[in-house]
């Protein structure tokens, strides 16, 4: 890409644990939450949120052109397992559904995707609306 060209690709990202059970707490968000951020500093991506309830994960994230969604989704989903897994070494042990879900985001509607990203408590019917989806 030219260095006069600017492109900013957003993307709002959904992956469920597997068969959607609710394995997703506090301590393993937190390991969840970590992952994502380390793998979109390695990226050069910018985490705008990443929120989530107790069987799934939201993503808002601006890459770079060159990334494809599915490399990124597949390290954010890997790694994040990983370290739950090593750290935790719950039984069972944590996994991830296949596939996600991708949407792009376009600026006008950004701060309101954020804003629900980061209100999934609510959303979802617990009432905590604390920053952290998990806390």
């Amino acid at each position: 890409m030219s260095r006069n060209s600017k492109s900013e690709m957003v993307y709002h990202i959904v992956w469920s644990t597997k068969n959607r059970l609710p394995f997703i707490d506090q301590n393993n968000f937190k390991i969840i939450e970590d992952s994502v951020f380390q793998i979109a500093i390695e990226n050069h991506c910018y985490l705008y949120a990443c929120d989530g309830w107790n069987e799934h994960v939201h993503v808002v994230i601006r890459v770079l052109p060159e990334i494809q969604p599915s490399s990124l989704i597949g390290q954010l989903k890997g790694k994040s397992a990983f370290l739950v897994n090593k750290i935790l070494e719950p039984i069972p042990k944590f996994k991830w559904q296949n596939g996600y879900y991708i949407r792009t985001v376009g600026y006008g509607e950004l701060k309101s995707v954020i804003r629900y990203v980061k209100n999934q408590r609510n959303h979802h019917g617990n009432g905590d609306t604390g920053e952290s989806g998990m806390g």
